[in-house]
């Protein structure tokens, strides 16, 4: 400092302190560095100057150096995202935080439609039963023709009771479509049908729907859930499938085709009786078919019931059998009755659908009676 015999002296950081200068000596920091700005943060860690290091933050639950995070539901979590309650609380259905899917809303399962359930499942809507499932029966005359009933099946008497519709000179395979509500006549030996009304106070037949299929022993028909017609033919050892207005050829599966009939489940699934040999199968087409079980000789009719059980004739017989998806015998039997007399089976083609119910409202102005009558569909 210039000052003889004076105490000032250079420090660490080489600045000439003490003595009559009015500086004092610099110090160390806690990196140990004289003069450094270093410092011990909250944490208790050295931070800043030459460490390297920043100063600990205080997080979302204040806590220095804390790992809590605030998620995209407001909430502090610790251990930030790496949390399992990471935007747990206002997730919705899906995990998407904020998100619509919430309980009540739609949701899709497999192809199917459903509603979010308050588990958060896709709970996927049960398709009401049909209240108006109809059966129908084409039984072979002394004439060579078909019979076409209707027939009402009694669970508490176990009766299938026949009411007759109209008769038709040639031998037929039916099937009954739940589009049009019509049942369609396939000819046994030529590759073209006929329509019948079943709703009407006199059923009459269409005229004739020539096919593009040129095929002959069609033992059975039956449509899919789409409303395609598919013809079984014994002939060629194929499963045709046809549009049902114009006749137009879709397509065909290879299937063993002997007798029988077909029949579509409730999930659209083509099953087959067989008479050669005595099997019931599941057709699948390209993937090779499926044999279920056995059945009983001359099986000739397969359909549908309303509890997703198969109904199932057999020529000769004077009952119809019940019999379950995987061809197994329920033991469930409905006697033939018409006109209270029991009946036999010749032939006997099966076809079933669900119909609309017909509601009748009767309306009285002064004199005059009026009726209205309202088709609702039974789904």
């Amino acid at each position: 400092n210039g000052d003889f015999g004076g105490t000032a002296f250079l420090d660490n950081c080489d600045e000439c302190v003490g003595g009559n200068t009015g500086e004092v000596a610099c110090a160390a920091d806690c990196n140990g560095d004289f003069g450094g700005t270093a410092f011990i943060d909250n944490c208790g860690t050295c931070v800043s100057g030459d460490t390297g290091f920043e100063a600990c933050l205080e997080d979302c639950n204040g806590v220095f150096g804390g790992t809590g995070e605030t998620d995209d539901c407001g909430e502090c979590i610790e251990d930030g995202e790496g949390s399992p309650f990471w935007n747990l609380s206002c997730a919705d259905c899906e995990g998407i935080p904020n998100g619509d899917a919430s309980p009540g809303t739609p949701c899709e399962v497999d192809g199917e439609s459903g509603e979010w359930a308050e588990s958060c499942e896709c709970e996927v809507q049960a398709v009401p039963a049909c209240s108006n499932f109809r059966t129908f029966l084409a039984n072979n005359n002394d004439l060579g023709g078909t019979d076409i009933y209707e027939v009402i099946l009694d669970d508490l008497t176990y009766t299938a009771t026949l009411n007759f519709l109209i008769d038709i000179d040639i031998p037929v395979s039916i099937a009954f479509n739940e589009s049009d509500q019509l049942l369609y006549l396939v000819h046994v030996s030529e590759a073209v049908y006929r329509t019948l009304n079943v709703n009407a106070a006199e059923p009459s037949l269409s005229a004739p729907v020539h096919t593009g299929y040129n095929r002959s022993g069609l033992t059975g028909a039956a449509f899919d859930n789409s409303g395609m017609l598919h013809v079984a033919s014994e002939s060629s050892g194929r499963i045709y499938s046809f549009d049902p207005s114009t006749g137009i050829a879709l397509g065909f599966s290879n299937a063993p085709v002997s007798g029988g009939d077909i029949a579509f489940g409730p999930e659209n699934d083509l099953y087959m009786v067989s008479t050669a040999p005595r099997r019931a199968f599941e057709i699948i087409g390209g993937a090779g078919n499926e044999v279920l079980g056995f059945v009983p000789p001359a099986s000739v009719g397969l359909a549908l019931m309303s509890d997703q059980n198969f109904l199932l004739s057999v020529d000769g017989r004077k009952k119809l059998i019940v019999g379950d998806a995987d061809a197994q015998d329920t033991g469930i039997r409905y006697a033939l009755k018409l006109d209270g007399n029991p009946f036999t089976l010749s032939d006997g083609d099966l076809a079933s659908g669900c119909a609309p119910i017909r509601v009748y409202i009767c309306r009285y102005t002064g004199s005059l009676k009026t009726t209205v009558e309202k088709m609702i569909i039974a789904r």
